[in-house]
């Protein structure tokens, strides 16, 4: 076991010589890590913005509230967050403000709008594939201690979602770019850093 996997992960630290700005976007099924990373890589990550659906199982999707009034044509989640994304991105006083986005983005032309947005508004992009085992996923929906009927409720909808997500190809981690961590809620810490490594990389 290396020295990083090991080490306690300090956001101040692990951020102090990256460059901000452009769109960083963590996306995944449901319940596979991606809310609490994009959390702590916002963290890290000075001056960022954060926008992030909501996997409630409790219904069939995702959720997302808009921030802006003005919607048009936004079909999914994922397109209403990039519209706010957007946004953020033409009214910032900044030259090119971070926004870390987290929502499901289940295919590859999806993903690959977020990827052409950002290109279109002249920033760094990096998508971030977010998964864990299904047993780890899983123990976040018993741990709620729901009754039983809506616990299998959950279980299914859970596996709807997962089976929904198309996982990011070989192609797709050359053309965008893009990093997979497949173990994120076994060491939140590593994928962090992870994360950051590859920010700060491209």
């Amino acid at each position: 076991m290396t020295n990083l996997a090991v080490r306690k992960f300090r956001p101040q630290k692990a951020a102090g010589n990256i460059e901000i700005g452009g769109m960083l976007v963590v996306c995944g099924p449901p319940l596979g890590g991606k809310g609490p990373l994009a959390a702590l890589v916002a963290e890290a990550l000075p001056c960022s913005i954060k926008l992030e659906s909501t996997d409630n199982l409790s219904r069939e999707e995702q959720s997302y509230a808009p921030i802006r009034q003005q919607r048009s044509g936004a079909a999914s989640p994922e397109q209403a967050i990039l519209q706010d994304a957007a946004g953020f991105a033409r009214q910032s006083t900044t030259a090119s403000p971070l926004i870390v986005i987290c929502a499901r983005f289940p295919t590859q032309q999806i993903r690959r709008s977020a990827a052409d947005l950002a290109r279109s508004l002249g920033m760094r992009f990096l998508l971030v594939e977010a998964t864990s085992s299904s047993i780890r996923s899983l123990r976040r929906v018993s741990q709620l201690m729901l009754p039983s009927e809506e616990t299998l409720r959950r279980i299914a909808r859970y596996e709807k979602g997962r089976a929904a997500y198309k996982p990011v190809s070989q192609s797709e981690r050359t053309r965008l770019p893009a990093v997979r961590l497949k173990a994120v809620l076994s060491n939140l810490d590593l994928a962090t850093t992870r994360v950051l490594q590859a920010w700060s990389a491209h």
